[in-house]
């Protein structure tokens, strides 16, 4: 489970406010299935502002999966823990979960949505259309 893309939005909401910024966006996922060990890092998700949001970086690192569900063929849910880094309004360090939910539109192109949220206050979302390594969706665990 993994994409990049160019060009996305991101929704930052934090205790001050709501934020949105413009940037690039990477998901890397380990494909382990059911071998998948949840002590291990085994996501990323990384977001680099662009343009007037340059030197924004909001890095959810050391990616620890609680559950994996799907409809082969259709969709995909990861739901974990991760570790927020970076030059952004959260709080470093601080542990978020998140989920990352992809429904396969035509085995190329799928429609992702990222959510994570550390339960006091601070939320990040994103929805995009991305390319999708056509085996992903066939082969959940």
């Amino acid at each position: 489970m993994g994409t990049q893309v160019t060009e996305t939005t991101v929704t930052v909401d934090t205790p001050e406010g709501e934020q949105t910024f413009t940037g690039t966006l990477n998901i890397n996922a380990l494909s382990c299935g059911e071998s998948c060990n949840p002590a291990n890092d085994n996501f990323t998700i990384q977001f680099r502002g662009t343009g007037e949001d340059n030197g924004i970086t909001i890095n959810f690192i050391q990616g620890r999966r609680q559950q994996v569900s799907c409809i082969p063929g259709q969709s995909m849910t990861l739901t974990g823990l991760v570790r927020v880094t970076g030059n952004n309004p959260f709080p470093n360090n601080q542990i978020f979960n998140v989920t990352i939910a992809l429904t396969n539109a035509n085995q190329m192109q799928g429609s992702w949505v990222i959510t994570a949220n550390d339960n006091s206050g601070n939320l990040f979302q994103t929805s995009f259309n991305g390319t999708v390594n056509p085996n992903v969706i066939q082969m959940c665990p």
